[in-house]
């Protein structure tokens, strides 16, 4: 009964997938006739060039590195910092993106300590470093539907497309365990290093909606901007461990939604290609790790931590064309 359900749930994540890949395939190639058959020294046609950066903080849930203890030994995520470089060809009405984002965290430190209930010189110890990094590729193709229907000025450029994202972990860690009275301390004393990955690979449909409009006196330049994104990936997460080979490999498919927003102002110099943009965004994505440290059949929880990002970031436009 359960490898049809999980064969059905493959089947149904395979078909959603084909069709968002499909509706974005057939959204690119959507291009007006006259646009495609006008000479090239003809078309209109603008390019501009995305570069950003933000602060991160981070959270979410916490990954195991250990079996001993109570409560089992975890470590959460560290702040860091994310970036962005997007593409955006806007022609005959058409908007088509093409846009890279990444981050990298800090280190995350955690330490635990063991006494057994039943011997109590006995001890086990650990001490872990935990990282994290992720990088997404969206394409997308949108039309700018404007703004009139709020009664405002400005651009408002709805969007789909496909996302392909990974999300990596690495936990690295030093343990030891033994007895702190034997008359042989250092002979009956055991260390040993640990590395754990986890890993989350996925690609699915996204939609998104960016909007600006004018604020203050025209001679001011200034703008009010914000924007939304949803998606959903279909992909695996994985799990396995390099030095000790005492955690056991796994990989399981899994469905991981994702939410963003931003909220900023943006400023436009008289005559000049570049443009500026500041405000605060929030990035979240569900179940990106699986949690566990092993898959025993007595332990057979499987749990996920999410990862939520947030905070200020600064955005600089160029235009190319």
């Amino acid at each position: 009964m359960t490898s049809q359900k999980n064969s059905t749930e493959v089947q149904l994540r395979r078909k959603l997938l084909g069709t968002a890949s499909a509706l974005a395939a057939l959204s690119a190639f959507q291009v007006p006739t006259q646009a495609l058959a006008a000479d090239a020294s003809d078309s209109d046609w603008h390019l501009t060039l995305d570069i950003g950066g933000q602060y991160a903080f981070n959270s979410g849930g916490k990954t195991q590195y250990a079996d001993f203890g109570s409560p089992e030994p975890k470590v959460g995520v560290a702040n860091g910092g994310n970036g962005q470089v997007a593409l955006n060809l806007e022609t005959d009405g058409w908007i088509f993106g093409l846009k890279f984002n990444f981050g990298r965290t800090g280190d995350a430190h955690a330490k635990a300590l063991y006494v057994y209930d039943t011997y109590f010189s006995y001890y086990g110890k650990g001490e872990v470093r935990h990282s994290e990094n992720h990088k997404m590729l969206d394409f997308t193709v949108g039309q700018d539907v404007g703004l009139g229907m709020f009664g405002l000025e400005g651009s408002s450029v709805v969007s789909g497309g496909v996302r392909w994202a990974n999300f990596s972990a690495v936990t690295v860690g030093h343990f030891s365990y033994g007895s702190k009275y034997n008359s042989e301390f250092r002979s009956n004393f055991t260390s040993f290093n640990r590395e754990i990955h986890r890993s989350f690979n996925g690609i699915g449909p996204v939609i998104s909606w960016a909007a600006s409009t004018p604020i203050g006196d025209p001679g001011c330049h200034l703008s009010f901007d914000w924007g939304v994104d949803a998606a959903v990936l279909f992909g695996s997460r994985k799990a396995w461990e390099n030095l000790t080979g005492d955690f056991s490999a796994r990989s399981r498919n899994g469905t991981v939604p994702q939410a963003s927003g931003y909220l900023g102002l943006g400023w436009h110099p008289d005559d000049s290609r570049f443009s500026f943009h500041a405000g605060y965004a929030v990035q979240a994505s569900w179940g990106v790790f699986d949690s566990n440290f092993d898959d025993d059949s007595d332990d057979p929880r499987i749990n996920h931590a999410d990862r939520i990002s947030h905070g200020p970031y600064l955005d600089v436009t160029m235009q190319l064309k």
